[in-house]
């Protein structure tokens, strides 16, 4: 009986389950791209990495409005819950009004490049509206998986997404086999949101119950007031990743897109168990402020926090230093470069590193603060654009190196700035 409550509390546990879902998806991932790689060619695969980063816009959902949702929701209280969700439904369906009528003014360009690199692709005009639906499924499973998140239920967000992963990949690879070509891709991305949405919505039905007036004007005010300081926040961080792609497609060609996503998933993968960790952790971040808990106290919580973090960095680096060069030549086989090892590990650097200051981004969030997101994307966005426009100018001989040289100071200048706040906030709780 003993064993039975200790293995259920590893599985309901948010370090487990985050690492669970984070290791099917990146696995899943992986399989993914090295079957796209090998199935459609590095171009494609590189003009789809360019494509896909209108799945970008998902983070909007993800910390604009995911966490003042977690921040907000109250177990129990279905009326609450339902005011929340509508609150933060609205804005969405008119976001993704936004994206579908922007992807049929971008078609023409984008049918352009599928005409000269994959000729022949049935219903081609079809592709990009069809995934702007596809972000709005993904957009609102956010939403639904943040009440989850919320109701201290992280474990089951994790072990949804895990599973909806493992079935993006069945999709892609029967799809695959059936000669679907670049719409596997496609297929496969809308069966893992769409999954995603409709068992969160399953899980979360019964904690809503629908009051006599639909929308709350407090709740909303109070949703948006942190949120449309994230939005703006997120509008300048989302422009960093898709930037970079694009200007390595423009600068360098739609290999080095290739090369770089590849090292960007493994990784971001990588990166994301403690941002995932952390996520589960503004219920406890919420409980100390609520409590007024001493200055002490949060700062042991935040030692403790980068302990663990230190001993994970410390890990992937070991882990990475033996396997990670088997690992690229078996993605990218006679196209493989020395240069890509010196890219993966400055990726790998640069995103640990960051891992130390999100844990402080969502304290600081918890606590209403939404400005430093704001200026930490703002700084991180005019590094990333100063750097491109200095390397374009300066530099005649453009590598993919020199580009991820310029992202990764950009992410740093961020970093920095979050640890500068999250100071400030530490002495207003010293003196409070």
């Amino acid at each position: 009986m003993k064993s039975f409550k200790k293995i259920s509390s590893v599985l309901r546990s948010d370090s487990f389950s985050s690492f669970i879902n984070v290791s099917s998806s990146s696995l899943v991932g992986l399989i993914i791209a090295y079957f796209s790689l090998n199935t459609l060619g590095t171009e494609v695969f590189g003009l789809w990495a360019l494509v896909v980063t209108l799945f970008s816009f998902a983070l909007i959902a993800e910390q604009a409005v995911g966490l003042p949702i977690i921040r907000m929701v109250k177990i129990g209280n279905k009326t609450n819950n339902f005011h929340i969700l509508s609150s933060s439904s609205l804005p969405i369906i008119l976001f993704s009004l936004l994206v579908f009528v922007s992807s049929l003014v971008a078609n023409s360009f984008f049918l352009d490049r599928v005409e000269n690199i994959i000729p022949g692709t049935k219903n081609d005009f079809l592709i990009l509206p069809f995934l702007s639906f596809s972000l709005f499924i993904a957009l609102i499973a956010t939403i639904l998986s943040s009440f989850l998140i919320g109701f201290k239920k992280l474990y089951l967000t994790n072990y949804i997404k895990s599973f909806s992963r493992l079935i993006q990949l069945l999709v892609l690879l029967t799809l695959f086999k059936l000669n679907f070509s670049f719409w596997a891709l496609v297929l496969s991305l809308l069966s893992y949101y769409f999954l995603t949405f409709l068992f969160c919505l399953i899980v979360t039905l019964r904690d809503f119950e629908i009051p006599d007036t639909l929308t709350n004007k407090n709740i909303s005010a109070e949703l948006w007031t942190i949120g449309t300081k994230l939005i703006s926040a997120r509008i300048f961080g989302l422009f960093g990743d898709p930037f970079i792609k694009f200007s390595l497609g423009a600068l360098v060609g739609l290999q080095s897109v290739a090369f770089f996503e590849i090292c960007l998933k493994i990784t971001a993968t990588l990166s994301q168990i403690p941002t995932l960790v952390f996520s589960g952790k503004v219920p406890l971040f919420k409980e100390h402020l609520e409590m007024k808990s001493s200055f002490i106290k949060v700062k042991t919580l935040f030692k403790s926090l980068d302990f663990y973090t230190l001993i994970y960095t410390l890990f992937c680096g070991f882990i990475s230093i033996i396997f990670i060069e088997n690992v690229l030549e078996f993605f990218f086989k006679q196209n493989f470069e020395t240069l890509i090892l010196a890219v993966f590990f400055m990726l790998l650097m640069t995103l640990l590193f960051n891992c130390f200051f999100t844990s402080r981004s969502y304290f600081l969030i918890t606590q209403g603060d939404g400005n430093t997101s704001f200026y930490a994307y703002l700084i991180q966005s005019l590094m990333l654009t100063i750097s491109i426009i200095g390397i374009y100018l300066f530099i005649d001989n453009r590598t993919i190196l020199t580009l991820t040289i310029a992202y990764c100071l950009s992410h740093i200048s961020s970093s920095i700035l979050i640890l500068l706040r999250y100071q400030n906030s530490l002495k207003t709780l010293k003196f409070s």
